[in-house]
């Protein structure tokens, strides 16, 4: 390890024992766990780990994206959390007890510390077991998805990312990548249908020409037809719904964690299927690990 990692590492030490001390104050009850400008999975991994931090600290998790939030649509309310998760226990506002949360915003770096005797994947696997809870309505649309194109089999998954990919690795792997994972895979196992789950609307065109009838995707998922990415984390990003991009990508990653082997690359989206579905095996293009 060189002395850089040495140095951040040592950074983000001191950082998550102050969060911790002041969270641990006699005068806090809850910590607001602020959100960001970054993508779903990205935000999402963040609260993880200022839930583990209030967890630590013995104080209530309390979620906030508020208009900051890429996902934050003033129409489903001030929270965009609660879109689409289950809210932990409302915050003290009573004129006796005031407000006694403390706001703020986790480091996007990995859950700190592990749980005991568990590696990184596995702590955010347990996390994510004791705290996350979808709503019921998106709980059962991925059920209804899944009910209908995948029956009892897990299929294989692939993630395809396309239109902000260069921003965060330099290049986008290349469609005919993707391809040759995916026959790879279909030559090797029994496998009648495949899930995609992606950002370009040309890619999956293609890639529906490409496997007559085997392929299975959102039909009513946000798509660029131009390049431009989605959320808008790198970009201007497509002018629309916040909840509904939150939502398209939610439930393609709940699908996507049904599958028994996922192709992708290395992205928050991976590692939370991952995380969802620990007996997952994953091919990850681009030359990046998973963690």
């Amino acid at each position: 390890m060189g002395l850089g990692n040495t140095v951040q590492e040592s950074k983000y030490d001191i950082y998550w024992w102050y969060v911790k001390k002041r969270l641990e104050a006699p005068s806090v009850s809850h910590g607001i766990i602020m959100g960001g400008e970054c993508g779903f999975f990205g935000n999402l991994f963040m609260t993880l780990n200022g839930i583990r931090a209030c967890e630590i600290a013995k104080a209530t998790p309390h979620p906030l994206w508020s208009h900051n939030c890429l996902y934050w649509d003033k129409k489903y309310g001030s929270n965009a959390w609660d879109y689409f998760f289950e809210p932990f226990e409302e915050l003290d506002r009573s004129a006796e007890g005031g407000h006694r949360g403390w706001a703020f915003k986790p480091l996007a770096t990995y859950i700190h510390p592990c749980y005991e005797a568990m590696d990184v994947q596995s702590s955010y696997a347990e996390i994510i077991r004791r705290y996350l809870k979808v709503h019921n309505d998106i709980a059962e649309r991925v059920d209804s998805f899944a009910s209908h194109h995948f029956g009892k089999q897990e299929p294989l998954g692939c993630h395809m990312r396309f239109t902000d990919v260069s921003a965060e690795y330099g290049r986008a792997v290349s469609l005919e990548k993707y391809w040759e994972a995916i026959d790879f895979y279909l030559d090797n196992n029994e496998c009648d249908k495949f899930f995609v789950a992606t950002d370009d609307q040309e890619a999956l065109k293609a890639t529906q020409n490409r496997y007559q009838g085997r392929v299975a995707f959102q039909a009513d998922c946000i798509r660029s037809c131009d390049g431009r990415s989605i959320h808008g984390h790198y970009d201007s990003g497509i002018a629309a719904s916040g909840y509904q991009k939150g939502l398209d990508v939610l439930t393609d990653a709940l699908l996507l964690a049904r599958c028994r082997h996922l192709i992708g690359i290395s992205s928050t989206i991976t590692r939370f299927s991952a995380c969802v579905n620990e007996r997952q095996t994953q091919e990850v293009l681009g030359g990046h690990s998973l963690w």
